[in-house]
């Protein structure tokens, strides 16, 4: 006799598995905003260049080695006024952005301290990672694989099937490391920037996967 089973679709499964690794941030990074403002372009570019050599010496003074800080750019704009309904340029703004790793948080605090100190008109951006996340994505993603095939057992089962063989499987774009929150300072007196915490805490790897299984019929 033909079994009338024999030409149905084979029922399958797809779930998406999560896996999320965190582990204490052991890199900081930090931009600092240099400032020149003179009538000339030419004349604010070398008050800029002036602050942004103390800022690197201080930096470097502090313990940041010198592969470590890199010019993460450099902009010119111009000053407007106006005169009645006429535009008047007054001068020039040049900013240079300094970007700097930090590789011992220890030092977080100091180098903070010492680039808006050195002349640094602002701290456009504090960030805590990992410096090699790559055996944290790999623990994530075991963990996402077992996340998805518990799913798809548990469907299993409520259907009254069992998981049969893995027929697919892909990642998802990877979601981390997911940092700690920005940090934004502007230039400041002592007693005020000295009441500003730093807090690496902890940043969190996440993986995803879709698969997808056969669903066999259960025994018996």
């Amino acid at each position: 006799m033909t079994d009338p089973t024999r030409d149905l679709p084979v029922a399958r499964v797809s779930v998406t598995g999560t896996g999320r690794v965190e582990r204490a941030a052991d890199l900081a990074r930090a931009t600092f905003v240099v400032e020149g403002r003179r009538p000339s372009a030419a004349d604010a570019r070398s008050v800029a260049a002036g602050l942004a050599n103390s800022v690197l010496v201080a930096l470097g003074a502090v313990g940041i080695p010198a592969p470590d800080m890199r010019t993460a750019g450099i902009d010119v704009s111009p000053e407007w006024d106006h005169e009645g309904n006429r535009p008047v340029r007054k001068g020039f703004t040049v900013t240079n952005r300094i970007a700097v790793v930090i590789r011992d948080l220890e030092l977080v605090g100091a180098v903070l301290d010492a680039g808006l100190e050195a002349g640094a008109t602002g701290l456009d951006a504090v960030s805590f990672q990992l410096a090699d996340s790559t055996a944290d994505a790999a623990a994530a993603r075991r963990l996402a694989v077992a996340d998805a095939r518990a799913r798809a057992q548990t469907i299993a089962e409520a259907a009254g099937t069992t998981l049969g063989p893995l027929v697919a499987i892909s990642e998802g774009t990877a979601a981390g490391p997911l940092g700690r929150p920005e940090l934004r300072l502007t230039a400041m007196s002592d007693a005020a920037y000295a009441m500003t915490p730093v807090m690496p805490g902890t940043i969190e790897v996440t993986v995803t996967v879709t698969a997808e299984w056969t669903l066999a019929a259960a025994p018996g």
